[in-house]
């Protein structure tokens, strides 16, 4: 059983946040890696208790607060091991959210409402529902009392609990689903298709997640403080995940994407918090929401995970939005888009400096190529053709936009530059830029050992005109 002093700190409805309450029970603990497993299981009986108790506690804070410690700490006691699918108590979690989606369909076909029926539930459900989706690290900051302000706004119903069936499966929860071949033959090819559609289901919701629902107007330029002291993360912290993962299905508004970015720019740590790292949903922001993704990577730029977006930007796909990005980001004074501060400009000045451009652009052409190959490979004619042409285009395009403006020295990506066109010498574009590097190869050859030195000394000068901006610019961000 839980001791008074554990219920006592679980009670808490004002004091602490839930993070910390969670540190205090567990730091309560004379031996936690024996006493964990046993301290989540009394939490387990805990909420069966308050779930199952008949007086009218609905409203009882502490009550409520026991239950949103608790189901808190069953998610961070494991959280450590990343997915939810490795809580072992991920079989809790499911039965909680499958019940309050029951309890919400048979109030609404009362028509008594969508949470009149058991608020406690409702309150529990939701938050259940953000470990489901994988935002439980952004309740940490917040204390009983906050999340019960805004719980109404973060129950969802669209979450495919079936997703979670391989995981109760492998934790024995669940027995095996039986093999196809011992099947009635009668359902046999129903049983098929229906296989497939899910499959088909689960696919979609992956590439186009349903959003969850935010405030209407919750974040405007009016509600944005003056003061950074002033900021609620956490409880902006709750809808900025939202937002983002909306913007990776449908086109945001000017004023949604203008006041989404003001926040950020605040506190770049919401947006480290809450986006997606990965070079799909970087890939699809770029297309679905071009400014927004341009104006994020930028952001994002400035934190401690610089590093890690300049990796992830190698394995951009060669597609226009993608390409246009790191235009923005490579080419001298092209992210100043203001024709006073352009003249202001003592010398043209980069995003990046000269190693990150290098470290950047050399495994990106040659992931542009290999991807553009491997397309081809599967490429027979007609439409199939195009899909491998324009890339091509684009690409070179691209590569000569960078030698016009001075970006790049072709010296330095010759290979690069010459795989891909050889690759491609049929597309016209390849073939013009295969003609301008045999055109430079060719004068450079014909110069003078002398002639050869000089020009090398200028370029390094140049290059060093543009390294000293570019390295204030990296050092300010």
């Amino acid at each position: 059983m839980l001791s008074e002093a554990v219920l006592a700190l679980l009670s808490d409805n004002h004091s602490r946040t839930l993070s910390e309450i969670a540190d205090a029970v567990s730091n309560s603990l004379d031996d936690p890696e024996e006493q964990e497993f046993r301290l989540a299981c009394d939490l387990l009986f805990l909420l069966e208790d308050e779930s199952s108790d008949d007086s009218d506690k609905d409203e009882d804070a502490c009550s409520i607060a026991r239950i949103l410690n608790a189901e808190y700490l069953l998610y961070k006691l494991y959280e450590q091991f990343g997915s939810i699918e490795m809580n072992p108590f991920l079989s809790h979690f499911v039965a909680v959210y499958n019940e309050g989606k029951k309890a919400m369909s048979a109030s609404a076909s009362s028509g008594d409402g969508r949470h009149s029926e058991n608020s406690k539930l409702m309150v529990q459900m939701s938050i259940v529902s953000l470990f489901l989706i994988g935002g439980g690290h952004i309740l940490g900051d917040l204390k009983a009392a906050d999340f019960l302000s805004v719980w109404p706004d973060l129950v969802r119903d669209d979450i495919d609990t079936d997703k979670f069936v391989d995981a109760l499966v492998n934790q024995g929860v669940l027995d095996p689903p039986a093999d196809a071949d011992s099947a009635p033959e009668s359902s046999g090819e129903r049983g098929q298709v229906e296989h497939e559609r899910a499959i088909t289901e689960d696919r979609d919701q992956v590439q186009h997640p349903m959003p969850i629902r935010v405030i209407p107007n919750l974040i405007t330029t009016s509600d944005i403080p003056d003061s950074e002291d002033d900021l609620d993360s956490s409880r902006l912290a709750l809808y900025i995940r939202p937002m983002l993962e909306r913007a990776l299905s449908e086109e945001l508004s000017k004023v949604e994407t203008e006041s989404l970015l003001a926040v950020l720019e605040r506190d770049t740590r919401l947006l480290m918090g809450s986006v997606d790292l990965s070079v799909n949903a970087i890939t699809t922001i770029l297309h679905v929401n071009p400014y927004l993704g341009r104006s994020l990577i930028t952001l994002l730029l400035s934190t401690v995970l610089r590093a890690d977006v300049l990796q992830i930007l190698q394995y951009l796909p060669p597609s226009l939005p993608a390409l246009e990005v790191l235009s923005y980001l490579i080419i001298p004074a092209a992210h100043i888009t203001d024709p006073q501060q352009q003249q202001q400009q003592q010398a043209p000045i980069s995003l990046l400096g000269e190693e990150e451009k290098s470290q950047l652009l050399h495994p990106f052409l040659s992931n542009a190529t290999r991807s553009i190959e491997s397309r081809q490979s599967k490429a027979y004619g007609g439409d199939d053709q195009m899909q491998t042409t324009r890339p091509v285009q684009l690409l070179c395009l691209f590569i000569r936009s960078l030698l016009r403006t001075g970006a790049i020295l072709l010296e330095e990506y010759v290979y690069e530059i010459q795989s891909l066109v050889l690759s491609f010498v049929y597309v016209p574009e390849a073939t013009e830029l295969f003609h301008i590097v045999q055109t430079v190869m060719a004068k450079q050859q014909a110069m003078s050992p002398v002639q050869q030195q000089k020009q090398q000394q200028e370029q390094q000068q140049q290059q060093e005109q543009q390294r000293q901006p570019s390295q204030r610019v990296v050092s300010a961000l």
